[in-house]
């Protein structure tokens, strides 16, 4: 692999700006220098007995001060810059190129690895740019200029400086190297730990499902763990480095400071000269101690750059140039839409091999179905199709053309994929149906629903089509989240629609909504389905059967029965299974039944006491209705009595 230096190319961009920083680095230091000389001169004239014209003086200094200012602030403004734009540039190349890289490389490498590198390591870098570059310029700057002024001054004095660093820069290099080790240890024990949460978290259904809390504990426990020791190694080493740096500081100043009060006894050095020195020899060695650390820091942080350069240095999707415009009679002149020639294909170099001679013609306007058992490359050779790998050897004609001389792009153009596990951006319901078509109105998105048999269940939600998914979809049902996939390949409307068993695991209410949309949006189109269950592709023009990495048979359902070659021995155990199913549903539905007759016969008995119950209600009624009639008479007969006995 080729590495492409991208992060060199992009700063050669901003250069200007980079220069900038270091000229205003350079005016600092030679303000911070000569505001010293000019003291130190004061000094000597005022030993000397000379007069000094304060005034003149004074404005020397705020001049000096004013530069100092202007050049501290366009140097930070710069640096600033230079690194905001190199940053923007290289997450923009980075977005791009992630666009075209090769879906092996995902999949070789994990979402959790890609995701660290794209945040933390491009954080690290921005730090690389902003602060520990123009630091270390403005120290070898700095540096410089310092020993160029102690040169001037006296040249033993910077002999004496130069012989105190080597050994100990030597030993912080040392110790540099070792912290750069480790620090690619701590990247890759942190990508490991990134992949293992975003893992918890993707399947924290199965996790919690199947109580895998103390595994997944136990694996970061691990590989926190990991990550804890190698960073008490970096301690030890930093704090060894600590006192290294500390050693660079002092020692030096040390040594020199007492030279220079040699120098300045033996006449060498004026007392203004050794004023002078004393503040830059401590500048100096302030700059000495943490030029290799910076340095080191550096390293670290090229680590990050090494890894985001790798990406940056992957091979793109091979791409060519050819592309069918709608209006082209070239695409209604080719009888085939797809045309695979001996294609051999291996997901590893010298691996095993999933398809070893593949043919296959896919006829426009036809519905073609791919059967087989399961790991015989159904849906490997949906990804050839799409682009997301290439063969091996052989040839691949899309529309009648070399698949590997379209462009890209256009090629996936000519499909739309419906797939039994539908991923849903954590969007509104408009916004995942409308990326099957980007400039969609939100009239076309709600067409698109409607023949989808998704309409009406989203105008009952709410929010209607502004209703968010959740991650993945997980608001939604299996049947809901496949809906919206068919009205988002209905909105893109390819010439060529690929299903990989979208009905699988749907209930039989669902299903035939499903397979109502599927039956709309394959009018007109080159339909290639992968098959699960063989009953769903009887009415298929053609089955082609997959077995050792080639296709064993070919042709409509019921030839392939008359062949009794694998699809009959496939279809006849799928039957079996099938049979047996429907038995053992009609036993439970017999075994319903008698337990639903036995509840019926309880309740049957039960009404026939309830009946004779209110019959002994009712003539005990009818008992006390003639009981109280009689009462009425007797009352009548005491009545006529009394008014007999009155009138006597």
């Amino acid at each position: 692999m080729i590495r492409k230096r991208t992060f060199l190319k992009i700063s050669f961009r901003y250069v200007h700006w980079f220069i900038i920083n270091l000229i205003m680095a350079y005016v600092l230091t030679s303000v911070v220098v000569q505001g010293n000389a000019l003291v130190a001169g004061a000094v000597d004239k005022l030993l000397a007995g000379e007069h000094i014209m304060m005034s003149k003086f004074i404005w020397q200094l705020i001049i000096m001060a004013f530069i100092g200012l202007v050049s501290a602030f366009i140097k930070s403004y710069s640096s600033s810059t230079f690194s905001v734009n190199v940053q923007t540039a290289f997450k923009n190349e980075s977005a791009q190129k992630l666009a075209k890289l090769k879906y092996k490389y995902f999949d070789d490498l994990g979402s959790g690895s890609i995701i660290n590198k794209l945040i933390s390591d491009i954080a690290e870098t921005g730090k690389f740019f902003s602060e520990t570059l123009p630091d270390i310029c403005t120290v070898l700057i700095t540096i410089v200029t310092i020993m160029i002024y102690i040169a001037g001054l006296n040249f033993k004095l910077l002999i004496v400086v130069l012989l105190c660093y080597p050994i100990l820069i030597i030993a912080a290099n040392l110790i540099a190297k070792k912290m750069v080790a480790l620090a690619k240890k701590r990247r890759g024990k942190l990508d490991l730990m990134a992949s293992i949460a975003g893992d918890s978290i993707q399947g924290i259904v199965v996790g919690r499902s199947y109580n895998l809390f103390e595994v997944i504990k136990n694996k970061l426990d691990k590989a926190i763990d990991d990550i804890v020791k190698n960073e008490y190694q970096r301690t030890t080493i930093s704090m060894g480095s600590w006192v290294l740096q500390q050693m660079i500081s002092w020692v030096p100043t040390i040594v020199c400071s007492v030279f220079i009060l040699y120098q300045t006894f033996s006449g060498t050095v004026t007392i203004g000269g050794m004023m002078s020195f004393m503040i830059l020899i401590n500048r100096l060695a302030h700059s000495m101690s943490e030029l290799p650390f910076i340095i080191n820091d550096a390293r670290e942080m090229n680590v990050s750059i090494n890894r985001l350069e790798e990406i940056m240095s992957q091979k793109d999707e091979p791409s060519g140039d050819y592309f069918i415009e709608e209006s082209n009679s070239n695409q209604q002149e080719c009888t085939d839409a797809i045309i695979l020639k001996n294609l051999i294909f291996g997901y590893e170099e010298g691996g095993r091999k999933i398809f070893d001679g593949l043919d296959v013609e896919i006829e426009r306007g036809k519905t073609t179905a791919f059967a087989g058992g399961s790991g015989q490359g159904k849906t490997t050779v949906f990804k050839i199709f799409c682009g997301f790998y290439t063969q091996d050897s052989g040839d691949y004609y899309l529309m009648g053309k070399k698949f590997l001389e379209w462009n890209l792009s256009k090629a996936r153009e000519q499909f739309a994929l419906v797939s039994q596990s539908v991923f849903l951006f954590p969007e509104t319901i408009a916004e995942n149906v409308a990326y099957g078509r980007v400039d969609a109105t939100r009239d076309e998105v709600i067409e698109a629903c409607k023949r989808a048999n998704i309409h009406d269940f989203i105008v009952d939600l709410p929010e209607k089509y502004e209703t968010l998914v959740g991650e993945r979809g997980v608001r939604l049902s299996g049947g809901e989240r496949q809906r919206i996939s068919i009205a988002r390949a209905f909105l893109k409307n390819a010439p060529i629609l690929l299903l990989d068993e979208p009905t699988s695991a749907i209930d039989v209410l669902t299903e035939s909504l499903i397979q109502d949309a599927i039956d709309k949006i394959s009018e007109n189109k080159t339909v290639i389905i992968i098959a699960h269950r063989l009953s769903t592709i009887e009415k298929a023009d053609k089955i082609c059967v997959f077995a050792d990495g080639r296709i064993v048979e070919s042709g409509t359902h019921d030839e392939l029965l008359h062949k009794n070659g694998t699809y009959s021995e496939l279809y006849s155990c799928e039957k079996t299974m099938t049979e047996e199913d429907q038995k053992a549903l009609s036993a439970d539905k017999l075994n319903d039944i008698e337990k639903e007759l036995n509840e019926n016969e309880n309740e049957n008995e039960l009404n026939k006491n309830e009946i004779k119950l209110n019959n002994k209600r009712n003539e005990l009624n009818r008992n006390k209705k003639e009981l109280n009639e009689s009462k009425k008479e007797l009352n009548k007969s005491d009545k006529i009595k009394k008014q007999g006995v009155c009138e006597l």
